[in-house]
């Protein structure tokens, strides 16, 4: 493929949000992919386990960890299928951009189709989070809505002004 056409195919997939066919977590693995899914272990050692530094920044009791913890697995259950279909887009995005001449019709479909299914993992993320919400007491809200803040924030942006934030 020439240059010029690797740009504009490059420059569209960046242009729509859509990801590089990349593996770097492990929401992304999909089995029978060839990959070797890490262990909970692994996880655990470099990103350290989320619902753990959760529960105690908002000191949930050991039934909000277990409830919260059965959402996460069963969304994550839920959303394989859609997984699935990511990681074919992303396969069928490569052959495309591998073709000559470029099919940018093709290529066009396959990013927008991926738009589509990263909007509907966003979404049940989002649902999930209201999930886990509706489980917390009122300080643990108020408390959750601090944190989220801060971490939204970032190092170099001013703090965000969120009254009426809902998770």
């Amino acid at each position: 493929m020439n240059l010029k056409k690797t740009a504009i195919a490059l420059m569209i997939v960046f242009s729509t949000g859509a990801e590089l066919p990349v593996v770097t977590q492990a929401d992304d693995f999909v089995p029978g992919d060839g990959q070797q899914q890490p262990s909970s272990s692994q996880i655990a050692k470099e990103h350290g386990d989320v619902t753990a530094r959760w529960a105690a920044a908002l000191s949930l009791n050991p039934a909000q960890t277990g409830r919260i913890r059965d959402l996460v697995k069963k969304q994550r259950q839920e959303q394989t299928p859609l997984r699935r279909q990511i990681q074919e887009g992303r396969r069928q995005i490569r052959t495309v951009l591998q073709s000559e001449p470029l099919n940018e019709g093709a290529l066009r479909t396959l990013i927008a189709r991926q738009a589509g299914l990263r909007a509907d993992m966003i979404i049940a993320r989002i649902s999930l989070k209201h999930q886990i919400f509706a489980l917390l007491t009122p300080e643990q809200q108020k408390r959750a809505i601090a944190i989220s803040a801060l971490r939204e924030r970032g190092p170099f942006h001013p703090p965000h002004h969120r009254q009426n934030m809902v998770w």
